[in-house]
């Protein structure tokens, strides 16, 4: 409970992106010729992401297939990330902007962490490094140098196959506030330390 940051491996989930046919959705939220064919890295968002659902709670993701983005409601953002100057951006169901429930614009680390004892692979397509998603097992989630305020993803990707994902690191105040709203739980956190 001392840790200034955690790695957050678990969250209330909601829906798929849209569309999901033939992961249609990366086409039209996303910058589909910088997407590799082979792992699913290098997505750059460049439209609104499509949901089918939203969740009654005020900080969630997806189920799967992009589990590095994440929503919030406005009383959330406002309380939670807009302190931290976390840009947003709308959200569409339906083909209509959701009114009160915002995207987080999460920042991306331009710093390195040392993560040489993981298991990783590189990519033949694009040659990105791939890490295995068994670092959640460790008692801890290594911490950047200088780590970025609020939320942020690392700058390494995660995942296999087709699910390339950058993970998200949360700050100790972003993590008690989620906690006090009931849209975090403390279980679903690993405390981030920096390699002696």
């Amino acid at each position: 409970e001392s840790a200034d940051y955690y790695l957050i491996i678990d969250w209330h989930g909601c829906g798929y992106p849209q569309p999901e046919a033939g992961f249609k959705y990366e086409s039209i939220s996303f910058d589909a010729g910088k997407i590799c064919p082979e792992c699913g890295s290098g997505r750059v968002q460049t439209n609104s992401l499509r949901v089918n659902k939203l969740s009654k709670h005020g900080f969630w993701s997806f189920f799967a297939w992009l589990n590095d983005e994440f929503f919030v409601s406005e009383k959330v953002y406002n309380e939670v990330f807009a302190p931290f100057g976390i840009e947003k951006r709308e959200v569409i169901k339906g083909g209509k902007v959701v009114d009160g429930v915002y995207q987080l614009v999460i920042p991306v680390s331009d710093e390195s962490i040392d993560l040489s004892d993981r298991k990783h692979y590189t990519c033949p397509y694009c040659g990105e490094t791939k890490y295995t998603l068994h670092h959640f097992q460790y008692p801890f989630f290594p911490l950047h140098e200088n780590p970025l305020p609020g939320i942020y993803k690392t700058k390494e990707y995660f995942g296999s196959d087709h699910q390339s994902q950058r993970v998200i690191i949360l700050s100790k105040e972003v993590v008690e506030k989620l906690i006090k709203s009931k849209d975090l739980k403390k279980d679903w956190l690993i405390p981030c330390r920096r390699k002696e």
